[in-house]
């Protein structure tokens, strides 16, 4: 911290100041159990947001294929 300090030059106070300030406020960390942690009662088994997000993701590109398709239809092939 002396070196930022001896660096910031006459703004050394300043840098001093801001740097107590976040040194209280930030979290040193937090008592954690250790081990995984297990899932609640209610939530679903883990690879089910993934296949609920490939699930809408594919139908989402299918509705773009189809619109797509259906705008190529309409527009007139040629000039005459």
């Amino acid at each position: 911290m002396q070196a930022l300090c001896r660096m910031a030059g006459a703004e050394q106070a300043r840098l001093l100041a801001l740097w107590d300030l976040a040194d209280r406020t930030w979290p040193h960390g937090a008592a954690v159990a250790a081990g995984p942690a297990e899932p609640e009662a209610g939530e679903p088994p883990a690879g089910a947001a993934y296949r609920r997000w490939r699930a809408a993701a594919l139908v989402s590109f299918g509705v773009i294929v189809v619109l797509l398709a259906g705008l190529l239809w309409v527009l007139p092939v040629g000039n005459g």
